[in-house]
């Protein structure tokens, strides 16, 4: 697991601790508050209802069912651990939604392929077909579109006995909210985020659990500050962020947002004393930037972000909310990989700039708040479930969690690495994840 130095350094130092322990000790710490700009830490709480806000959880994406990957469901269950056990706030979900619809993240799907008997064969449902649009783009979802995709549900019910494995109670509830979701909001985003608070509750058979806070990180207002501007600040960013994770990434830190939906890489053009980031839609039959070129100044990039004609790279946007508010971000095991290395260059290119407050400010803040990378549940092949495998095939009880809270941190992390080196190209062993649930007593979380 050389990929993952900080994992392995949280599973070393947590690993005579709990699940609800490390919530506590680690997640959920007090620490001081240090933004860089106070008043982008205002202007932050302020899509709370002027709360303080002092941590976010982004780890995971918005979809259709938010918490409809395994991920999306260990990651939510585990910082809300709290909260289902004790009735505490829950903590709020900000994820990072802005992505394609494509694979299996592709928002618009739920994935019900690892439950039931091995002669039923279902699949993953999904709610809109293929397409290259970006979730801050789709239009919202419509009443004949719902009904399209809540068809095979609906066999589901009317042929009860050949789907033993499937709650039917769970899929009424699944249905009502479906269809009601599509009347509560504006936005692809607001449906969206209805129906996985209002779901939420539902997932769990005897705990009084809250709806989810969800804000996807593309929707909230933030003070923005326009790195790029300052020449001398642009050539350090420029020299040290060039091979860093979801900085520059060929995109120069920014990309263009066409109203097709295709985010495409800008280029930087010098002319004279101007600098301009260019670039084009890459679809050749688009109708707006397909033969156009798209270029902005580069002192108007924040003015191009609000209005949605460019998309911040991960670093801007982590750079804007963690940085500059001061917000803990909470993420998952890649997260606390390249947060660690955003806050190393950015101390050095502050002290070189002789910005050292800066610098001492961001060397105290923590990227290894790792919540996303613990999965809750198994199927009897050793693959991690996805909410809607769990809601529907009957929810989580109480016990269930007080057992989950309960578990080693550092065996929790073991029994979830095939599942997280399969995303980087390694092919997962399930059957030894079924070998070590059962050999440390964590049996019970195969459903």
């Amino acid at each position: 697991m050389s990929k993952f130095p900080e994992l392995m350094t949280l599973k070393e130092e947590f690993k005579n601790k709990t699940l609800l322990e490390y919530v506590h000790e680690h997640i959920l710490k007090e620490r001081e508050l240090l933004p860089l700009d106070r008043e982008a830490y205002n202007v932050f709480c302020k899509n709370f209802e002027r709360k303080n806000v002092r941590s976010i959880s982004t780890g995971s994406h918005l979809a259709f069912l938010q918490w409809e990957e395994s991920y999306g469901l260990g990651e939510n269950i585990l910082v809300n651990l709290g909260s289902l056990l004790h009735g505490n706030e829950n903590i709020i979900s900000t994820p990072c939604s802005r992505i394609t619809f494509k694979n299996a993240t592709r928002p618009g799907s739920v994935d019900l392929s690892g439950i039931g008997d091995k002669n039923s064969k279902l699949s993953r449902y999904t709610l809109r077909g293929r397409s290259k649009i970006t979730i801050n783009k789709a239009q919202k979802i419509t009443e004949q579109e719902m009904e399209i995709f809540l068809h095979s549900f609906y066999k589901f019910q009317k042929n009860a006995p050949m789907f033993k494995f499937i709650n039917q109670n769970k899929l009424s509830l699944f249905i009502k909210y479906a269809q009601q979701m599509v009347k509560n909001g504006e936005t692809f985003n607001e449906q969206c985020i209805w129906f996985s608070s209002n779901l939420w509750p539902h997932l769990f058979n005897d705990i009084k659990a809250s709806s989810l806070i969800i804000k996807p990180l593309e929707d909230l207002e933030v003070k923005r500050e326009n790195l790029l501007a300052d020449k001398r600040l642009r050539e350090l960013l420029e020299k040290y962020f060039k091979d860093s994770y979801g900085a520059l990434s060929s995109t120069y830190f920014y990309y263009g947002s066409c109203k097709c939906g295709i985010e495409f890489p800008l280029e930087k053009r010098e002319y004279g004393e101007l600098v301009y980031l260019e670039g084009n839609c890459l679809d050749k039959k688009c109708q707006h930037f397909g033969t156009k070129k798209y270029s902005v100044e580069i002192n108007d990039i924040i003015k191009e972000v609000e209005k949605k004609n460019l998309n911040e790279t991960l670093f801007i946007t982590f750079y804007n909310i963690w940085a500059l508010a001061g917000i803990e971000v909470l993420g998952g095991f890649n997260q606390a990989e390249y947060l660690k290395e955003f806050r190393y260059k950015l101390c050095l290119i502050f002290e070189q700039i002789g910005e050292i407050e800066k610098s001492e400010i961001l060397r105290k803040r923590a990227t290894n708040l790792l919540d996303l990378g613990v999965f809750v549940a198994f199927n009897e092949e050793g693959m991690p479930k996805s909410g809607s495998q769990v809601f529907l095939g009957g929810g989580l009880d109480k016990k269930y969690i007080e057992r989950f809270s309960k578990l080693n941190f550092s065996k929790t992390i073991d029994v979830s690495l095939q599942a997280i080196n399969s995303l980087f190209g390694e092919k997962p062993n399930h059957a030894l994840t079924v070998k070590m649930l059962k050999e440390n007593n964590m049996e019970f979380m195969i459903k």
